[in-house]
């Protein structure tokens, strides 16, 4: 459960990866999978696809919808940065739809079969998930989170700066020359040169295990307000391409570093619902399963026999 504290490790791949896919990634913000404040309203049309002559018209909302269901770490993400990505995938759903219509498989009985059958299982989920809501209560919760605090393990954070380069004879002149003008020129020089676009280059209070292994180790020797020596080289998959790697050249500056801080109860028990909500949902099946009785039998219909408990002996008397 240590995992559900530390969101700022798929944040920070992001943010890497952003000098080096500019299109794809953009400008880097800080880690969040709720539009901003002055996002558009949902009926506001994102997207057109006319097909046959017909216009299907995509809305802000039905994009927004589609972040629900990605993966977590997806999630993670900054919503303006994958905007483009679920913009498509609706634009693509929605013609695969028509065409689908088009080609009369709603009258197809095997439509109709699985219907019945998500049917079943978006109901099977709607009353799991009430009768978690049920159990999951702040008290439980509490438990389970003291449980976390005091299993967690003892450890220190760091304030990280950094200039991502693409170029390693770029990123050693920077580095020469913020070694000859000190480090309260670091955050200017980020700011003009740096690719990664994140104000002052300054990623804020991460743990190590967040940080690529590249340059763990140096982050946790270096003294506070120090420049690491040396550029550091990361290479990471390439968003955009699998197959390949992406390289970056980065220039590091520790600023700090503290005891780590526990987040408080009220900002993880939305995570820690979900985490424990697979525990409640057994203990819910289980008590419906005694409710009723069930007997089982073999592949080919015949009833499974009983096996009958072993009586007890006269050394081993019955509880």
């Amino acid at each position: 459960m240590k995992s559900f504290f530390t969101p700022r490790a798929a944040a920070l791949a992001v943010l890497l990866l952003a000098s080096s896919v500019p299109m794809a990634m953009g400008a880097a913000s800080a880690p969040t999978t709720t539009p901003s404040a002055a996002e558009p309203a949902d009926r506001t049309v994102v997207s057109k696809v006319t097909i046959d002559g017909k216009e299907i018209q995509i809305t802000y909302g039905q994009v927004k919808d589609k972040l629900k269901l990605l993966p977590p770490q997806l999630q993670n993400a900054p919503f303006k940065e994958i905007f483009p990505l679920l913009q498509k995938s609706v634009g693509t759903e929605q013609i695969i739809s028509y065409l689908a219509e088009k080609a009369g498989l709603k009258n197809d009985p095997e439509y109709a079969k699985m219907v019945a059958e998500c049917q079943k299982g978006v109901l099977q989920k709607l009353f799991l998930d009430k009768e978690i809501e049920k159990r999951a209560t702040d008290a439980e919760l509490k438990k389970s989170y003291d449980e976390v605090k005091a299993a967690a393990p003892k450890e220190d954070e760091y304030n990280i700066s950094m200039i991502t380069l693409t170029n390693k004879k770029e990123a050693e002149d920077v580095l020469r020359d913020l070694k000859k003008s000190g480090i309260s020129k670091f955050a200017e020089v980020a700011n003009t040169k740096s690719k990664n676009k994140i104000p002052d280059g300054n990623l804020g209070y991460v743990r190590l295990g967040e940080l690529p292994e590249a340059f763990r180790d140096k982050v946790k020797t270096a003294a506070k307000a120090t420049i690491i020596s040396t550029v550091v080289e990361i290479s990471m998959p390439d968003p955009t391409d699998p197959n390949k790697k992406v390289t970056t050249y980065n220039i590091i500056m520790v600023q700090d570093k503290r005891p780590a801080t526990f987040p408080p109860f009220e900002a993880v028990k939305g995570e820690l619902k979900a985490a424990v909500g697979s525990k409640f949902a057994k203990e819910a099946i289980k008590e419906f399963e005694a409710q009723a009785k069930v007997e089982l039998f073999t592949m080919d219909g015949k009833p499974i026999e009983q096996k009958a408990e072993a009586a007890p002996t006269a050394d081993a008397p019955a509880a």
